[in-house]
């Protein structure tokens, strides 16, 4: 009986100890046992909501592309560091170089988010829309 008792204890505690080590990974370089780290993304102050506001107030339609109807989607990709900086901005997709600037101006003078663990790339779409009374309709 005591011989039974020990037995299922020793499974018991077995098993605590195998849940209870915590997962380390072993790195070559300097021998020794590190613990693996969870990557955090960067983020907008305030969060995706807060984004879509920051453009939404920043963003000014070009009189030009007012005055010639030009509507269109322009896509943007950043890298934001683990800083929090912008930094890498390029035009992915294009719909007229008066539109493209703005978005460059309004991404380059973003606040500076919350930083992350890594450098991370986004991609922004960025659609510019007139108002129905200002479309020339023919």
């Amino acid at each position: 009986m005591i011989s039974f008792m020990f037995y299922k204890i020793s499974i018991f505690l077995c098993a605590l100890f195998i849940i209870l080590i915590p997962y380390k990974s072993y790195s070559q370089e300097n021998e020794d046992w590190t613990m693996p780290t969870m990557h955090k993304r960067p983020e907008f102050p305030g969060g995706r909501d807060s984004l879509n506001i920051y453009l939404r107030k920043n963003i000014v339609y070009p009189e030009s592309a007012k005055k010639d109807s030009i509507e269109g989607k322009v896509i943007v990709k950043f890298y934001v560091d683990t800083l929090g900086y912008i930094t890498n901005i390029s035009v992915k997709q294009s719909v007229r170089s008066d539109i493209d600037q703005e978005v460059i101006r309004v991404v380059s003078n973003m606040p500076k988010w919350n930083p992350g663990t890594l450098e991370v790339p986004f991609v922004l779409p960025i659609t510019f829309s007139l108002p129905l009374v200002r479309r020339n309709v023919q």
